[in-house]
């Protein structure tokens, strides 16, 4: 079984079917996952991102810093939000942390403070992406998931895995099973941006691509293959 994981989320999970705003069921179905993933012992790791909020590659009439910028504030919403369900719904023990601190509601991730927690068994929820413009929160789990050593990343997903197209508007789409970081880049895959692909590639960190449901993230975290892996070549 693996022992420490990082789960990358975008927000248009929690905004439910129009994928904006904060949808009830959609926030208490990824909760529910959340749930039985700690529930197998392993420590878990979250960064959720915005796009149910606020997209900096979408906002045009501001600039791309500042779209980021709010962007980054998105995530913190989002992880608040996701840290009560939680907690409220789930009995779960959790904290966020920021690349960036807020008075009153959330500390700067630090070493130190991650070996604390995760030594008390609390899910660590991460807020504020990167905390610099210009990087998507895929960056920021990837990131993340390097600072805490997690054995895996996974990233849910709306679709069961990598396609070479998009098998919502293509029949024929092909699923890959395992697929390596050159091969992700060579054929501009929309797994992750380039930038979390390289990031993942220069060190060796593999990454499942997976939807949420059933029972898929026990599935992962019990080393069975379900979706894609994202990996160095075979």
């Amino acid at each position: 079984m693996l022992k420490r994981i990082l789960i990358k989320a975008s927000g248009e999970m929690l905004g439910g079917t129009g994928g904006y705003g904060l949808d009830q069921d959609s926030l208490l179905t990824l909760a529910k996952y959340l749930k039985q993933a700690h529930d197998t012992g392993v420590q878990l790791g979250i960064v959720i991102g915005a796009g149910n909020i606020m997209r900096g590659t979408s906002a045009q009439y501001l600039t791309r810093t500042k779209a980021d910028s709010a962007g980054m504030l998105g995530t913190a919403i989002n992880a608040i939000v996701l840290q009560d369900i939680l907690q409220q719904e789930f009995q779960l023990d959790c904290i966020v942390l920021g690349a960036f601190s807020i008075d009153g509601m959330f500390q700067q991730s630090s070493p130190q403070l991650l070996d604390t927690y995760f030594t008390q068994k609390k899910v660590v929820i991460f807020a504020g992406g990167t905390g610099a413009p210009y990087f998507s929160t895929d960056t920021a789990g990837v990131l993340k998931a390097l600072e805490i050593n997690a054995d895996l990343m996974i990233k849910v997903t709306k679709v069961d895995g990598v396609y070479d197209k998009d098998p919502h508007q293509f029949p024929d789409a092909k699923k890959y099973d395992f697929i390596s970081y050159q091969e992700v880049l060579a054929k501009k895959l929309n797994v992750m941006d380039f930038t979390a692909t390289s990031l993942a590639m220069e060190n060796n960190l593999p990454i499942r691509v997976v939807n949420l449901s059933g029972d898929n993230l026990v599935s992962i975290i019990n080393k069975k293959s379900i979706g894609t892996l994202v990996s160095s070549c075979e």
